[in-house]
């Protein structure tokens, strides 16, 4: 089940792989940052502390930051977006994924973020 954060990020565990999950924005987040023209993706092996920026999102009418729900390294990032970085928001829950990320502490990934019923109450009470 993907989890969300109040930074607007989703997040789903990699089935077989403890601590491992795929890391994008939300349909929410994808929607704000408009039709995105680049993404500043991290090198492979880098690690980050929780909160930390991974990646840069540059849209026509916005820069984002991808943050990172919990500490750990980046084992893969999605090179499509080098090429197709529009996948970002016309596909941002699916193709648009950003990167893999190995927590430090795998029993952080339960703890990172919200249900998607959560979020869109979050959603909701922002307006």
């Amino acid at each position: 089940m993907k989890q969300y954060t109040e930074s607007h990020e989703w997040f789903e565990a990699v089935d077989g792989n403890p601590g491992l999950v795929k890391i994008g924005i939300s349909a929410h987040a994808a929607k704000e940052l408009g039709d995105v023209v680049f993404v500043d993706l991290p090198e492979v092996n880098r690690t980050f502390a929780k909160a930390e920026s991974m990646a840069v999102i540059e849209s026509v009418k916005a820069v984002g930051d991808l943050w990172a729900p919990f500490a750990g390294t980046v084992t893969q990032v999605n090179e499509q977006l080098n090429d197709e970085p529009t996948l970002v928001t016309s596909s941002p829950e699916d193709e648009g994924w950003i990167l893999l990320l190995q927590a430090e502490q795998p029993e952080d990934v339960d703890n990172a973020g919200m249900t998607p019923d959560a979020y869109q109450a979050l959603l909701a009470k922002k307006g």
